[in-house]
This record gives structure tokens, sequence and C-alpha cells, in this order.
């Protein structure tokens, strides 16, 4: 069963509820490791200025918000060349964020990976 938003279709995996791209996440997640604090617009006028609005950069930082992995610090207010006062959130990363996620390359699959989970280590016994 898949959460609130979410759609799985067969022979994909689940769907972010916000629905980002894996690309979308990756350029974000490497823009805010240079700049450290920046608005949606402000990424995507450094790391993808083909896209017509920000909106695509907002949802990749709503699910890097839900994963843990980004944050909102606040708000930043400009004004536009309307003249109308636009506030917009301030991104930054979070301590899970700033670690390099380890990866290995998947031979059988050809294409990177993250290693298995870490099987527990044994309680040893008291006796």
């Amino acid at each position: 069963m898949t959460g609130a938003g979410e759609r799985v279709r067969r022979g994909q995996r689940g769907r972010r509820p916000y629905g980002s791209t894996a690309k979308t996440r990756q350029l974000v997640l490497a823009a805010l490791g240079v700049v450290k604090v920046a608005t949606a617009e402000q990424i995507r006028q450094l790391m993808c200025p083909g896209t017509a609005s920000a909106q695509t950069v907002r949802n990749g930082c709503l699910d890097l918000g839900r994963d843990g992995l980004v944050e909102s610090l606040g708000s930043a207010g400009r004004t536009n060349p309307n003249g109308n006062l636009v506030t917009e959130k301030l991104w930054n990363l979070t301590g899970p964020g700033w670690r390099p996620q380890p990866r290995y390359w998947t031979g059988r699959c050809g294409r990177w990976a993250a290693p298995p989970a870490a099987q527990p280590a044994p309680v040893p016994s008291t006796r």
C-alpha cells in the first residue's frame, strides 16, 4: 500500500509525493552543497535555467525535506519587475544531507546503487 499522494505503476517503484525526479533532487543537493542557502528560484537559475518555473525545484526541495535531507530556514522577500513583493522559502542542507551517500557499481544491472543495509550486531549472551 502506498502513502497519500503516491502512485505506483506496474514496473515502477513508488512515485514521490510531490512528483520530483531523481535528477531534480540531485541538482538541488548539488546546488545547496555549494551555495549553502538559496531559494528555489536561485537554484533554478543556477542548476536548471531551461525550466519555465521554480515549481520543479520547489517540488524537489519538498521531497528532499520529507527524506530529512533539506530544511526550510524561513523566507526571503524580493520585489518582482511588476513592483509586487514576493516571499520565497530559503532552503539549506541538514546533517544527513551533508554526508555523502555510499554507492557501488552493480555489474549485473550496470548502474550505481546503494549498498545493502548492514545487519545488526549479534547480542552477546549473559550466561
